[in-house]
């Protein structure tokens, strides 16, 4: 088996290569910042909620005199809530180049290893990222930092209830995100851009265990159509350590239908330090 790989793999197909300007190592200093960054960015979609409840509940039971004060206090975070909600986002190109995004790089590790032992020639391909895991880390990582001249600013498709979320759709909006939707892809290939894709979505996601790696592919095809449509190559991207990244609890297999019903991925993760 070595000889034939020697045969049909090309010399450096299986180098780790670093991307230009990290480090081999993450600092303290950059764990540090993405913990806290994942922390605000994640803990902001149910804390927001929770924060709107205790208000309210505490605007209910307050004195006659202190009332009309927390009411105000949580129409102010109700508006707030609102209007970071629905305030149209624009991509920042420059703000995916600051230390943050090259310190989420680096705390993750990123390495890339090529088939024929080096990158893509500059063009515009439609990218299948596999396997999705229970957050697809790789897709933010693509479109980040020093990855965006590998992937050719590449747009990332994700799933469009994402775009309600206040915070997460701040971030995919400024790495230039899209709705994993027909209609969204296709005018970003039509534009001449590459698009990014997890084809095993939901079903993926709720699937997804740390001790093995699971694809759902064969009954994927809307993608190939899509690209035979506007002409665009596949091509293939398999992330290993994405499905290890967290771990989830056992969920009863009813979630998986649930979950595709609502067209939101329903999961109770856990990862580093049991967080």
């Amino acid at each position: 088996m070595a000889a034939l790989s020697r045969h049909v793999l090309p010399p450096g197909a299986f180098t780790l290569h670093c991307p230009p300007g990290l480090r081999h190592q993450s600092s303290w200093l950059g764990e540090a910042m993405i913990a806290l960054g994942a922390l605000m960015v994640i803990g902001s979609v149910p804390a927001v909620p929770v924060l709107l409840v205790w208000l309210w509940r505490r605007a209910r039971r307050a004195e006659p005199d202190a009332r009309p004060r927390m009411w105000a206090w949580f129409a102010a975070v109700l508006i707030g809530y609102l209007v970071v909600a629905y305030v149209p986002v624009r991509q920042r190109p420059w703000l995916v180049q600051t230390p943050w995004f090259r310190w989420f790089l680096e705390y993750f590790s990123v390495r890339m290893v090529y088939r024929d032992g080096k990158p893509l020639q500059p063009g515009q391909y439609f990218f299948l990222m596999m396997p999705h895991g229970l957050y697809p880390w790789s897709g933010a990582c693509a479109t980040v930092s020093k990855l965006v001249d590998i992937f050719f600013k590449m747009r990332m498709a994700s799933a469009p209830v994402l775009f309600r979320l206040p915070i997460i759709r701040h971030l995919l909006g400024w790495i230039g995100s899209i709705p994993a939707d027909k209609a969204s892809m296709s005018a970003a290939l039509k534009n001449g851009e590459c698009v990014g894709l997890y084809p095993g979505g939901i079903a993926e996601t709720v699937r997804t265990e740390s001790a093995s790696e699971r694809l759902l592919l064969k009954s994927r095809r809307g993608f190939v159509h899509l690209a035979f449509q506007h002409g665009t190559p596949i091509v293939p991207v398999y992330v290993f350590g994405q499905s290890i990244v967290w771990n989830q609890l056992k969920m009863p297999r009813w979630i998986e239908t649930l979950s595709r019903w609502l067209r939101v991925t329903l999961f109770i993760p856990y990862g580093r330090f049991g967080t």
